[in-house]
């Protein structure tokens, strides 16, 4: 059977030789065997295997434009007053499959720094994303204690930075229309 498939190939292919130049077919057939059948007018590839002629799918034109795209996101400043007036600057992107996120958070008040000093501390920033109908998509919880602090010029902490990603498609990241905070493990403000 596999010879006899070979010979119809073999035949078919001089027959494609044998017609005009302006033929709108190519038969390309690789070194393991497997026989392609190509429009040189629209591109498109199909495989033949045995009597069957299979359209290959094209690549999703929507996976291509997501490398060249830019996906960076400056999302406007959120302010907490519950735990001192503290503000948080998120900016997002999309890359290689994952939402990579860095957050800000500044200044260090009283509160932010006795969670910070507490052993074994819970505290934390939950950030909700979620589309343009308030449905939620994802959640990001950045725990305090794994924040790095900038310090200034004189020693004294500024602000807490957080980097890192999570995985998300490109569709949902495309999706993400808004933006909530929330925060949870904060010691209480001293009176």
């Amino acid at each position: 059977m596999r010879a006899f498939f070979f010979l119809c190939i073999g035949a078919f292919s001089l027959l494609l030789v044998g017609c005009e130049q302006k033929t709108k077919w190519e038969l390309v057939t690789t070194n393991d065997g497997v026989a392609y059948r190509i429009n040189k007018k629209n591109g498109d590839v199909f495989r033949v295997t045995g009597l069957e002629i299979v359209k290959l799918k094209e690549i999703d034109k929507r996976e291509t434009d997501a490398i060249k795209k830019s996906y960076v996101r400056d999302w406007p400043v959120k302010t907490i007053k519950n735990i001192g007036v503290v503000s948080l600057h998120l900016k997002t992107t999309w890359r290689d499959g994952e939402l990579k996120y860095l957050l800000n958070v500044s200044p260090i008040t009283s509160q932010v720094q006795k969670a910070i000093e507490t052993k074994d501390s819970e505290a934390r920033f939950n950030l909700d994303f979620s589309d343009k109908d308030g449905f939620e998509l994802l959640t990001l919880t950045i725990k305090l204690q794994e924040m790095t602090r900038i310090i200034d010029d004189t020693g004294k902490p500024q602000s807490l930075i957080a980097t890192g990603s999570k995985r998300c498609s490109v569709k949902t990241y495309e999706e993400i229309a808004l933006f909530g905070i929330g925060w949870a493990g904060f010691p209480e403000e001293s009176p």
